[in-house]
């Protein structure tokens, strides 16, 4: 544990406090055994101590001493959010009391209860094994996004911050600090905080901000680890934490992989190696991505250069202020002093950032001229590439208009690609030309011509033939292809040309959804019966989630359900827009329905049932109509608009009753709460 003595300038009426806690908090010991203070050797702002009396352990949080700036140093906020995460289930201390009566010690503070656990002020967590230490750093991103994931209205923390503004407030703010610790500790006013300041004000991005709760300080050695496991027990210091926008706790909490290695860090990292290098660190795209995951927001994260910029800014401004307090006498930490050499390199850092965000500007505007320079051939010559048609001559129309857009550069053209799969969408781009493409007008027209509503062309059956012939099979399935979600990536963009195309590789839904389905989660009967004859294009599937009488977008809303008599199951629901229902090859439908009674939490209340269509009870009611057309008879366009055949499904006195058929339940394995993964 990091503790020393009190410090000298730190000291406080011990027997006072003593005698407060056995008058406040109702479990503080009553013995005479005396109260143990040590203070803890981190902590830059609000200093932290270690409380013990006999055997119960706390700590304590207080304002520094002397005089402080206005808006600085609010214990009381502190208080108040780690009560209100607690109602979230979010790790932090459990709070045991706060205190404004300057009599007990002098200033405000606060009282929580000790959390025994690990602590890792050497960010490069050396002291880990290499290939362990990513996973502190994905639980770090978990319990961020998290917290931003909170609804801080229901905890009563809606007026805890201002809605909207957060990032111009941040620069006000810091610009204001970092001026008034200037006059503070008299320090000379540094360029490169000027420039800083300019540059963030004139490019603060235009895009509405998302409002969360902030922590502000977000970084690894602000977290308390299990004593064993890489799980978050606790969240530390929220003295700067408020309502405002998330990405600036995600910039700030991944600045040690811009920090410059000729600048001395206080946050625990070597500044003389560079982080990003380090083994076992994950690179800052991976945690990129897993944020982007968990909260739910683009990646690449947008104006991510601004966010740095702005992180080095705020920590130049606090790291001046820090330096201020020092040289008056009333800073928090013994390492106070080490805030002198950091101060201006930080200022330079994001200096360094943002001319390199002008370059890269400048370099992507270049690049996207070139490009557009490049499609204005290519769009001139499409015209011209059709057999028999000459430069300037007017052209035929054409059934989709899709065959020339085929030659368009695919846009994921510039990722790499392994041999095999370049091979492979080479063989799929020649397949559409030779066979998909030509044959669309010949599809069209036999499915005018049937009399069956629901018939399958024959040109389908046999081109689907000729594509598993040569390979160009379930592309879509890596246990099948041999393919990752990237590489099918590629070939997917070349189906979406011809709206038949994905049938005739059998990569089209809804069966494609099914077959993964079943593929992970269906056991090797289902996988037997159902999956076999689907990955060989002999049976089609539906899927039916959306009713008719509520809006089932939100699965919550769900009336079907899935209930357990003896060693059946009992289905009682409507669903339409069952897509793949009207297809004379479906013989089975995934149907989502309710399986948790009244007790069950409304999001672990559903599950997935294999519904084999010849069940006594099942019936389909009608065809729907899409923009005033039936199914399969319409124009050739709206046809692929339509083309999943729609029904609604409905059982003959409200129930399908599965004669011991349990092996036909799917249930999915449930998604816990990120809660559970810190």
């Amino acid at each position: 544990m990091d503790t020393t003595a009190v410090r000298s300038k730190h000291k406080f009426n011990e027997v006072s406090l003593d005698r407060y806690l056995t008058e406040q908090v109702a479990d503080y010991p009553r013995s005479t055994s005396p109260l143990v203070v040590r203070q803890y050797t981190s902590g830059q702002s609000n200093p932290t101590f270690y409380l013990k009396k006999d055997e119960k352990e706390y700590v304590m949080r207080k304002k520094p001493p002397g005089k402080l700036l206005k808006g600085a140093h609010q214990v009381d906020r502190e208080f108040r959010i780690q009560s209100s995460l607690s109602k979230a289930v979010y790790p932090v201390p459990k709070m045991v009391t706060l205190c404004q009566d300057h009599a007990v010690v002098g200033q405000d503070f606060y009282i929580m209860e000790h959390v025994k656990g690990r602590i890792f002020r050497d960010i490069t967590l050396q002291e880990m094994p290499p290939n362990e230490r990513k996973h502190y750093y994905y639980a770090m991103i978990a319990a961020l996004a998290k917290l931003h994931s909170v609804n801080f209205r229901r905890i009563g923390l809606g007026n805890y911050g201002k809605i909207g503004g957060y990032r111009q407030r941040q620069i006000a703010t810091w610009t204001k600090q970092y001026r008034a610790s200037n006059k503070q500790g008299s320090l000379d006013d540094i360029p490169e905080m000027e420039e800083l300041i300019t540059w963030l004000n004139a490019n603060n991005p235009k895009d509405a901000e998302k409002t969360t709760i902030v922590h502000g300080d977000f970084r690894l050695d602000n977290m308390i680890f299990h004593p064993t496991k890489s799980k978050v027990l606790a969240v530390l210091d929220w003295e700067l934490s408020t309502l405002g926008d998330p990405l600036t706790d995600l910039a700030y909490s991944l600045i040690s992989y811009h920090w410059p290695t000729d600048v001395p860090s206080p946050f625990g990292n070597s500044g003389d190696q560079d982080f990003d290098a380090l083994e076992g660190i994950p690179k800052e795209e991976v945690l990129l991505k897993l944020y982007s995951q968990y909260a739910g927001v683009p990646y690449p994260i947008p104006n991510w250069d601004f966010y740095i910029a702005l992180s080095f800014f705020k920590l130049a401004a606090i790291s001046q202020g820090v330096l201020a307090r020092f040289i008056i006498g009333n800073a928090s930490a013994e390492n106070a002093d080490l805030y002198g050499q950091v101060t201006k390199g930080l200022a330079m850092a994001g200096v360094a950032v943002i001319q390199s965000c002008k370059i890269s500007v400048a370099t992507a505007l270049r690049r996207a001229e070139r490009f557009m320079k490049k499609i204005l051939v290519v769009s001139r010559q499409i015209d011209c590439k059709q057999d028999g048609i000459k430069e300037g001559q007017a052209r035929p129309p054409s059934v989709l208009s899709l065959t020339a857009a085929s030659e368009i550069i695919p846009v994921l053209s510039t990722q790499p690609l392994s041999e095999k799969a370049r091979d492979t969408l080479q063989k799929v781009k020649d397949f559409l030309k030779e066979e998909v493409f030509p044959n669309e007008r010949v599809y069209f027209d036999q499915l005018q011509e049937s009399s069956d509503l629901w018939s399958e062309p024959p040109i389908m059956e046999e081109m689907k033939a000729k594509a598993k012939s040569q390979g160009l099979w379930n592309l879509f399935l890596p246990s099948e292809s041999g393919f990752g979600q990237l590489e099918y990536a590629f070939m997917a963009e070349e189906m979406g040309r011809s709206p038949i195309a994905p049938q005739v590789f059998n990569c089209s839904a809804p069966d494609t959804g099914n077959m993964e389905v079943l593929h992970l989660y269906g056991s090797k009967d289902q996988q037997q019966k159902w999956l076999r004859p689907l990955l060989d294009g002999t049976m089609r599937s539906s899927f039916g989630m959306t009713e008719p009488q509520v809006a089932s977008s939100d699965a919550t809303n769900m009336e079907c359900s899935i209930e357990r008599e003896g060693d059946s199951y009992v289905v009682n629901g409507r669903k339409w827009w069952s897509s793949g229902a009207g297809h004379p090859n479906c013989k089975f439908s995934i149907v989502m329905g309710r399986t948790g009674g009244e007790g069950t939490p409304r999001h672990k209340q559903h599950s997935m049932i294999i519904v084999p269509l010849d069940t006594p009870g099942v019936t389909k009611v009608r065809a729907l109509q899409v923009f005033g057309n039936v199914g399969n008879r319409t124009s050739p366009l709206r046809t692929f608009v339509s083309f999943d055949e729609n029904y609604f499904l409905e059982e003959e006195e409200e129930e399908i009753v599965f004669e011991g058929d349990e092996d036909n339940i799917v249930f999915f394995p449930t998604i816990e709460p990120l809660a559970e993964e810190l």
